[in-house]
C-alpha cells in the first residue's frame, strides 16, 4: 500500500512537470548554447521501532529558453507517514518566465500551486508578475531580489479567501568550490487575511560525474493559519529537512 501511495506521489509530480522558480545553477549564455538543463532529486527514508515513519521527497525542475525569455518549469512533493497514517503531505507546483532588460535588471511573471492539507495551504494559487535585479558580490556569488504586486486564491475547504498580495523574493547562491555549493531562498506573499513566508537552504555536494548529495532545510510560515475542526488554530511554522540524490541534466 506505501509503495503504491509513492507511486501515485511520484506520478502526479511527474505530470506537474508536464505541463507547466527559480533558475538552475546555469548561466544564461550556457543554457542557449545547451538549449535546456534539468535536475532531478529524490530520497527515501524508513525507521522502525518505537515509531514506525516513512518519508518521500520527490523534485523536479525543467530550465529553457524560448522568444528571449527563460523558463522554469519546478514540480515537488513530499510524505511522511507515521505508525501507518500521513503525518505530513505537500505538493507543489510552478511556473516562471523573465525576460533580461539590462545585464542585471529583468522583469517575471510566476504562477503557483500549491497543496497541503496538513497545514491548510490546500489548492492554493498564487499569480504575480514584477521585476528582479541581480547582485554579483562576489565572482563565486550571486544574489536575486524579486518584488511586484499579485493575487491570490485558497480554496481549501475551510476558507475561499481570494486577495490581492504583495510578493518578495531573494535568492543567494554561492559556489563553494567546484564540487560544492550553497543556495539559500526567501520568499514571502503579504494579503490582509494571512502572510505566508517561506525559507530553504541547501548545501550540494558532488558525488560523481553529475549525481551529487543535497542537504536541505525548508521552512513556511503563516501569520494567521487556519483554524482545525477541534477549534485549534494549526502551527504557524512547518519545517522539512531532507537528505536526497540529485542528478543534473
Amino acid at each position: 500500500m506505501f509503495a503504491l501511495r509513492q507511486c501515485r506521489l511520484v506520478a502526479l509530480t511527474t505530470a506537474l512537470l508536464s505541463f507547466g522558480v527559480y533558475g538552475l545553477n546555469i548561466s544564461d549564455e550556457d543554457l542557449k548554447k545547451q538549449g535546456w538543463s534539468a535536475e532531478v532529486e529524490g530520497g527515501l527514508s524508513y525507521s522502525t521501532g518505537n515509531t514506525d515513519q516513512s518519508s518521500m521527497r520527490f523534485r523536479g525542475a525543467f530550465d529553457y529558453f524560448w522568444a528571449d525569455w527563460r523558463h522554469f518549469l519546478k514540480a515537488e512533493a513530499n510524505s511522511t507517514k507515521r505508525d501507518g497514517k500521513n503525518s505530513a503531505e505537500r505538493y507543489r507546483g510552478s511556473y516562471k518566465a523573465d525576460r533580461d532588460w539590462t545585464d542585471v535588471d529583468y522583469t517575471f511573471g510566476l504562477v503557483t500551486y500549491e497543496n497541503d492539507r496538513f497545514n491548510g495551504l490546500e489548492d492554493l494559487f498564487t499569480l504575480v508578475g514584477g521585476w528582479g535585479h541581480r547582485f554579483f558580490p562576489a565572482d563565486s556569488m550571486e544574489l536575486y531580489t524579486e518584488a511586484g504586486p499579485g493575487y491570490r486564491w485558497n480554496n481549501s475547504p475551510d476558507s475561499t479567501d481570494s486577495e490581492a498580495i504583495l510578493r518578495g523574493a531573494s535568492q543567494f547562491d554561492w559556489t563553494i568550490s567546484d564540487n560544492s555549493s550553497f543556495r539559500q531562498v526567501v520568499t514571502f506573499e503579504s494579503g490582509e487575511s494571512n502572510v505566508i513566508s517561506r525559507a530553504e537552504t541547501s548545501l550540494t555536494t558532488s558525488i560523481v560525474g553529475q549525481l551529487a548529495l543535497k542537504v536541505s532545510v525548508s521552512m513556511t510560515h503563516q501569520t494567521k493559519p487556519e483554524v482545525d475542526n477541534s477549534g485549534v488554530a494549526k502551527k504557524k511554522l512547518d519545517t522539512i529537512s531532507g537528505v536526497t540524490l540529485l542528478y543534473r541534466y
